[in-house]
């Protein structure tokens, strides 16, 4: 009679999976799934039997390390935190930044994904039927708003004077940033796309018999992207593709391919920014540079930041808390209380009531951890980026800097939403340059 044996690697993969294409759309299922992926991952007899036999190259060595010493720094800055509970809480939220390393490198010694990158398949499946979700989502809004009225109808409120297409990239459209995204921030939604579009890019070359599904691809992503209207993305998207441009030019030497991208891409910004929604982010991004920039008494300033662009007085205050504890902090449980009592010094009662998190991933840090915590997430995140320029890996490139620069107007690795697929598709990526590697030897 057989003995019947448990295939781990097998239930570990699928489970593994499911976790990462759940990731975009449904957090509370998602950490349930994760916790059963890291038992597994934990129990696996393979992981025992093979971790003497195998190897970790010094960029997955690195990474294990620095997210260790970044969470044992938080809870040495707990010493000087007067709120520990809230500073417990917080650690909570960044362990993704050591559990995503450990277990998916450790799934990697049990040999549990013969293709790491095939995760990334199933991260950008999830996105796709997330968003086709969503827009399901905002039709039936839509519909329940008015009636049955047509979803576009230009003579509704929202749509007075408005064409088809300014109605639907308007501000006040059921198709446009919170309202079009249903699960998560409309900035990590629009970030988990530019990590569409870059993936889905660099895999044109290698499967050539799916070109028309990948462009379509592409294209559909920027056209969600631009409903989106998340300006930090905008700003990361138009980076990735002058990062695309010059890869092609200088690196592969695609002179030509390089000038259609950048023709494509200079239409694509013309005929965002000349819609409802594109007008409007640059009318922000005006204020904002007067409102920083202006002579005008103090209440004028102040009123500008109020109503134009919150993240100037956040910002202004942060660095007032950073300039008084610039070495270790406040601690990681009081940066929040630190900053909300200085909005109220500053006459920002709103910003406080509001209670406004800093709206910058390395000021945050900075603020509750000192400049040692900043290092350390600045390594967390630019790691990943040396070794792509080092090896002209435009993933590595591409989507490090896209997340950098979401990191410099929001606050990405203290939700779940952020820092669980940050923390993946880091490891992925570094995973998979040494995968790439020992294919190549």
């Amino acid at each position: 009679m057989n003995e019947f044996k448990v295939d781990y690697n097998f239930i570990t993969s699928i489970i593994g999976g499911l976790f990462v294409f759940l990731i975009p759309f449904d957090w509370q299922t998602a950490n349930y799934v994760f916790g059963l992926f890291a038992l597994l991952t934990v129990i696996n007899p393979a992981l025992y039997s093979n971790i003497k036999t195998t190897s970790l190259s010094k960029n997955e060595k690195f990474l294990i390390l620095i997210s260790i010493v970044f969470i044992i720094w938080e809870f040495v800055t707990l010493l000087w935190s007067e709120d520990v509970s809230r500073g417990i809480k917080r650690i909570t939220g960044n362990i993704p930044m050591i559990a995503m390393p450990i277990l998916f490198i450790a799934s990697k010694i049990s040999k549990v994904f013969k293709k790491p990158e095939q995760l990334l398949n199933v991260f950008c499946v999830g996105t796709i039927i997330s968003s086709i979700l969503c827009l399901a989502m905002s039709f039936s809004d839509c519909n329940y708003e008015y009636h049955g009225e047509d979803v576009f109808d230009y003579r509704l409120p929202d749509y007075r004077d408005r064409g088809f297409f300014e109605a639907i990239f308007s501000g006040y459209s059921f198709f446009s940033y919170s309202n079009l995204s249903h699960f998560v921030h409309p900035s990590y939604m629009s970030l988990y796309f530019i990590i569409v579009i870059v993936y889905a890019y660099t895999k044109l070359y290698e499967n050539k018999k799916n070109i028309l599904a990948l462009v379509f691809l592409i294209i559909y992503s920027c056209g969600f992207l631009a409903l989106l209207g998340s300006r930090a993305n905008i700003i990361a998207l138009t980076l990735v593709c002058v990062i695309i441009i010059l890869y092609e030019i200088l690196i592969k030497k695609h002179k030509k391919i390089g000038i259609v991208i950048t023709v494509l891409l200079t239409l694509s910004l013309i005929l965002f920014f000349s819609t409802g929604r594109g007008l409007d982010v640059l009318q922000k991004f005006n204020n904002a540079v007067e409102a920083q920039t202006n002579n005008s008494d103090k209440e004028t300033i102040k009123e500008e930041r109020q109503n134009v662009n919150q993240r100037l007085g956040v910002w202004s205050c942060a660095f007032q808390v950073i300039k008084e504890n610039p070495l270790f902090g406040v601690g990681v449980g009081d940066g929040d209380q630190v900053l909300y009592q200085h909005y109220i010094d500053n006459d920002l009662q709103e910003y406080a009531d509001n209670k406004y998190n800093s709206h910058n991933q390395f000021l945050d840090v900075w603020i509750g951890c000192g400049i040692i915590g900043l290092l350390l997430v600045l390594l967390f995140l630019g790691m990943p980026l040396y070794y792509g320029f080092k090896k002209h890996n435009l993933l590595l490139i591409a989507i490090p800097i896209a997340i950098i620069v979401n990191c410099l107007f929001e606050v990405m690795l203290n939700r779940s939403a952020g820092c669980f697929p940050i923390s993946f598709i880091l490891t992925i990526l570094i995973i998979n340059l040494n995968q790439e590697k020992k294919e190549l030897s």
